[in-house]
């Protein structure tokens, strides 16, 4: 399917949020006790249907993590994985290679049954699958020491990236301008403005010490965040852009020296300002922060002992978060962390009215849209067909200064372009987004 969607943001200016509503402890998923994940995604489409990559094997899920079940083969004890976001059975991993110190690449057709070599990595293990938020059946690889192929076919034919970096340890793609991508190296970053093709090296004003890990504000891709490796040295912890890494500002407070062996990085698209950053520690695996880097805490409650947080998912639309942990005290496993009431509280007031791209984009059935107003007053949010038809009223009335969200179900809608408009006061403005069956 063509996709006829680009996708236009407008920076949230002046917002911080908080996430502070009421949240229930880790939970380890059945089936995964004692397994070490190293990687888990989920199927956009369906969130019931998830796969995770583990040291012992391959397992799937089709409750949303609740019960796992083993596939077979492979198993690591590093790599990554990808779900192909339209096609629930294609599945990418990443995994140590036949050589020392490599990584393979492999594409399954089947849900994870039967697999096919794509590429063979020289040196590092790299974890790089990224998909284009904007065109389906695009993904991106990385293979060592530092190369990135990307596939537009689903992985029929490939193109090489030369990004001109040294291990790559990362890789993030801006959802609201898939032009942008940032790449995390050891000891530097690296972006490019024309999805890959060149690439300028990024400016910390101090040599990193280690690999750094990325991620990209969904609603602005001038706001990067990087996660910088270290054994207890500084500079190194966590680094933060708002003009696209001209200038980068330590954000640490709460992320002591010995807390900065990172090993996973993740924004929530839902609530960009919530992250999560996963460590290998003697004492805490997992720190949290609700206001963009503002403050961080620790967010362990019920992962017990030591250890290391491997991979990091956010599901959305179930409000969900998972992370995959290795922990020395027989603890290893899937958590999961569901979010009790629904993330809009605590915002500060706006300074003017904003409206967000849709989140996710596209999607199906569901679509969630975000709104800011500086004062109360009449609101009114309506979706049109691309023949101007009003199909959907989901605002109209007064609502209250502050940051607002709103679910749209396209269950009874075909597939295709559609506009949303905000009018607030004065302010009309416009959006795009695209329903896939």
């Amino acid at each position: 399917m063509r996709y006829l969607y680009a996708a236009t943001l407008f920076g949230l200016l002046g917002i911080a949020s908080a996430a502070n509503a009421q949240q229930t402890t880790w939970r380890v998923a059945n089936g995964t006790s004692g397994n070490g994940v190293i990687a888990v995604d989920f199927y956009r489409g369906n969130p019931d249907t998830m796969f995770a990559l583990c040291s012992r094997n391959f397992l799937g899920s089709t409750d949303r993590g609740e019960h796992w079940d083993s596939i077979g083969s492979p198993s690591a004890d590093f790599g990554e994985i990808g779900i192909d976001r339209n096609i629930s059975h294609v599945i990418y991993i990443s995994i140590p290679g036949f050589t020392i110190n490599s990584n393979n690449n492999f594409q399954s057709t089947d849900g994870g049954r039967t697999w096919r070599l794509l590429f063979i990595g020289a040196s590092w293990v790299v974890k790089v699958i990224e998909f284009d938020p904007v065109e389906p059946g695009t993904v991106y690889i990385g293979v060592g020491p530092g190369r990135l192929y990307r596939s537009s076919d689903i992985g029929q034919t490939w193109d090489t990236l030369f990004v001109g970096g040294f291990l790559m340890s990362s890789l993030s793609i801006a959802p609201s301008n898939n032009n942008v991508l940032y790449a995390g190296f050891v000891g530097g970053v690296f972006k490019s403005t024309d999805r890959g093709q060149s690439w300028a090296n990024l400016s910390f004003g101090f040599q990193p010490p280690g690999r750094i890990l990325v991620t990209v504000d969904p609603r602005d891709a001038n706001i990067v965040y990087a996660a910088i490796f270290s054994t207890g040295a500084s500079p190194s912890g966590m680094y933060k852009t708002t003009d696209g890494g001209m200038v980068w500002n330590e954000i640490n407070n709460g992320i002591g020296l010995d807390d900065r062996q990172s090993g996973v990085l993740a924004i929530n698209p839902k609530n960009p300002e919530e992250l999560l950053l996963g460590i290998s520690s003697d004492q805490h695996i997992l720190f949290r922060t609700t206001n963009g880097g503002f403050n961080w805490s620790e967010f362990v409650d019920g992962m017990a002992g030591p250890g290391s947080a491997n991979t990091i998912r956010f599901d959305t639309l179930n409000n969900r978060m998972y992370v995959g942990a290795f922990l020395s005290q027989g603890g290893s496993g899937l958590y999961i962390r569901d979010n009790v009431t629904d993330v809009h509280l605590d915002r500060v007031i706006p300074h003017q009215v904003e409206l967000s791209q849709n989140y996710p984009n596209p999607f199906n059935p569901s679509t969630t849209i975000q709104y800011s107003i500086p004062n109360g007053g009449h609101v009114s949010l309506v979706v049109y067909d691309v023949l101007g038809r009003q199909v959907a009223v989901l605002e109209s009335g007064f609502k209250s200064a502050g940051s607002h969200s709103v679910n749209f179900d396209a269950s009874s809608l075909a597939s295709g372009v559609y506009m949303y408009r905000l009018q607030a006061g004065e302010f009309n403005v416009i959006k795009k987004m695209l329903v896939v069956k």
